[in-house]
């Protein structure tokens, strides 16, 4: 035992030199413990159970924070694919002239900006269809952006689409910002504001 308590104080002093004395106080206590736990076995049995204890309760603390962690996640991107989804029904019932749909999945309070300035609310957004004075050929979305706030989405995407206005064929390129909120589960179009691209 004295040969080995030797080659304890020299390790210790070598770990002084090298490292902060802090871990060499610790590394000495652990020792202390393991050399203690070898002589008493019931003191072994005490400390293993500790040991296992905090392992327990560390593996726990982290499995619950995984788990909310991921469950974020997994909320976030169950909502982004419903947004998704329901700015693909909105884009779809506007190429068919769907007023019915497009009366389903927008908002009562909807504000829909154009890029000349003009701001329509619902009953006026929906008579543009049912008039022929909008009428998407084709629409096309690129660049598409979501991101999820709660229960509000804010979107934005390149619409450029082929028309047919008034029976007056046109193509527009526009920036588009829609914000979509979330009721009983469905989510609805709120506001919507087009700009035109900077020409370059």
């Amino acid at each position: 035992m004295r040969w080995v308590s030797s080659k304890l104080i020299q390790f210790l002093i070598k770990k002084l030199i090298l490292y902060h004395w802090k871990k060499a106080i610790c590394f000495f206590k652990m020792t202390l413990l393991v050399q203690y736990s070898l002589w008493y076995p019931k003191f072994y049995v005490g400390l293993s159970c500790i040991l296992n204890a905090r392992i327990m309760k560390q593996t726990l603390l982290t499995g619950v924070f995984l788990g909310v962690f991921g469950f974020g996640i997994f909320a976030q991107s169950k909502s982004t694919k419903q947004v998704e989804a329901a700015v693909h029904e909105f884009t779809k019932a506007m190429e068919d002239g769907n007023v019915q749909r497009l009366s389903r999945m927008a908002a009562d309070q909807l504000s829909y900006g154009h890029s000349s300035g003009k701001v329509e609310n619902k009953q006026e957004f929906l008579q543009t269809f049912a008039s022929g004075a909008t009428d998407f050929v084709k629409i096309d979305i690129t660049e598409q952006t979501i991101t999820i706030s709660g229960n509000t989405a804010i979107v934005r995407h390149l619409f450029e689409a082929d028309t047919n206005d008034n029976n007056k064929p046109g193509h527009i390129k526009l920036k588009i910002l829609t914000v979509w909120k979330k009721v009983n589960s469905r989510w609805v179009l709120l506001a919507r504001q087009a700009v035109r691209p900077p020409t370059t």
